[in-house]
């Protein structure tokens, strides 16, 4: 492995910490959501399956930098999905507020996972490390999957409505 400097590990790790809590808030609270009508059974578990399989790419980012998790500087985050999933419920008195919700609720997870990813790619080529670029690039593709599914769910969800 090549050598990484202290800063550029760390920036590397801030940014793998953001897209963790993402993904396992995503992966947490995704079942819940499967009765959605926007969203059927088998795209849902596909979705899931994705998020698990980009979880364990990030997981071994962490072992390849010797990193660990940490929640303290990512609450804002946090809190913020949080928000956005109790809305579901908040709405759930009236279906199409909870679908709606739910789709927000995704959405938001997505645009804030896609938006990480530029960041994370310059600070991994920066290294030259080709075992950290490929692990990244497992887990962009799988998001970029994950994305690709739930905008076809929602496609077919609009065109049946």
């Amino acid at each position: 492995m090549t050598s990484i400097s202290c800063t550029s590990k760390r920036l590397i790790l801030h940014q793998i910490n953001e897209l963790y809590y993402l993904k396992s808030h995503f992966s947490k609270n995704l079942p819940l959501l499967r009765f959605s009508g926007f969203m059927n059974l088998t795209d849902s578990d596909l979705l899931l399956k994705s998020t698990d399989d980009q979880l364990k790419s990030i997981e071994s980012i962490y072992l390849l930098l010797d990193g660990t998790r940490d929640i303290r500087r990512h609450r804002c985050i946090l809190m913020t999905l949080d928000e956005a999933f109790n809305a579901i419920a908040e709405f759930s008195v009236i279906p199409e507020l909870t679908e709606v919700s739910s789709l927000l609720y995704i959405q938001k997870i997505q645009n804030l996972e896609i938006g990480l990813f530029p960041v994370l790619q310059i600070l991994v080529a920066a290294t030259a490390d080709i075992e950290l670029m490929s692990l990244l690039d497992t887990c962009f593709l799988h998001a970029k999957a994950g994305r690709s599914l739930f905008l076809n769910s929602i496609s077919d969800y609009l065109i049946m409505n």
